[in-house]
Parts: structure tokens; sequence; C-alpha cells
């Protein structure tokens, strides 16, 4: 069975760690197969504000988007996305994120000849609950309180 951190401890009056309470669960017999946080899978994304959106020279289906990832700098992106427009607010994923719905790893590439400095990322790219909320991206109540407990029931012999 899984269950969130957030939820356990609504129902336990305690300040203690996740990892302190699966140890507890440990030692009373129940079996804690694994902690997982899913936030550390969104640790490396952040929100960025669309500043341009331009047809890309190239190719007809892609544009070339500034985005502003609140760093100071402005980045380059080619983006595939029809909807993206400037005034959004999206999900961007810096060169090194690791992009869990197509298992890949992002660089800085040429795609058609144009520079990407990262990726303006959809939520089934993500693959995460909080992709319908890019603003929350970031610190992600949702997301960063999770740590799921997987426990399974002894099973009797």
């Amino acid at each position: 069975m899984k269950f969130s951190f957030e939820w356990l401890k609504v129902h336990l009056e305690t300040e203690a760690s996740a990892r302190e309470i699966a140890d507890k669960l440990t030692a009373i017999g129940l079996e804690v197969e694994g902690l997982s946080n899913p936030a550390e899978a969104l640790a490396p994304f952040r929100v960025a504000k669309v500043l341009t959106a331009e047809k890309h020279p190239q190719a007809d289906k892609l544009q070339v988007l500034t985005v502003d990832d609140g760093s100071g700098e402005t980045i380059q992106v080619v983006c595939g996305a029809p909807n993206a427009r400037a005034g959004m607010l999206g999900v961007f994923g810096p060169p090194g994120a690791y992009i869990p719905g197509t298992d890949f790893t992002l660089k800085v590439a040429a795609i058609r000849g144009v520079e990407s400095r990262g990726m303006m990322c959809s939520s089934r790219e993500r693959s995460r609950s909080c992709a319908e909320r890019p603003t929350r991206a970031r610190g992600c109540s949702a997301c960063s309180a999770r740590l799921v407990l997987i426990s399974r029931a002894p099973t009797s012999r």
C-alpha cells in the first residue's frame, strides 16, 4: 500500500521525519519497502514566462521562444507546442534536467539550425500531478510535502 507522508502526519501527532517513522514501522513488524519523494524529480524545473514567441525560420511546426525563468537572463528555447505564446507561464526544464515522461536528459542543442537552451515541458513529458498548475511547480505543497511510504502488511505463515 502507498500513502503520503502528509496523510500520515494528519493521523500521527509527531514531528518525526519520514525516515524515523519508517524505521519505527519496521521496528514494530511492518515492512516498509521504500521511501520516495516525487518532488525530487521536479527540483530542476522552474516556472518561466514566455517573453517572445516567433516562428522558427526553418520549420513550420516549431517556434523560437525567449523565456525568463527568474535567473536574471533570458533563455532561447525551440518549442513545438502550438499553444506557446508571449505572456504565458509554463514549466521550463534547463539543460541537465531529466524528463521522466520521455526518458531523456536535456542538453543544449541546435534544432533545425537554431540553438535551444532547454525545454518548455508539458504535463505528459513531466508526468507529474503539478503539471496543470505551472505556478506551483516549484515549491508545490502538493508535491514537496509528499514522501511516499510503501508498506506491506506482514504475511501470515
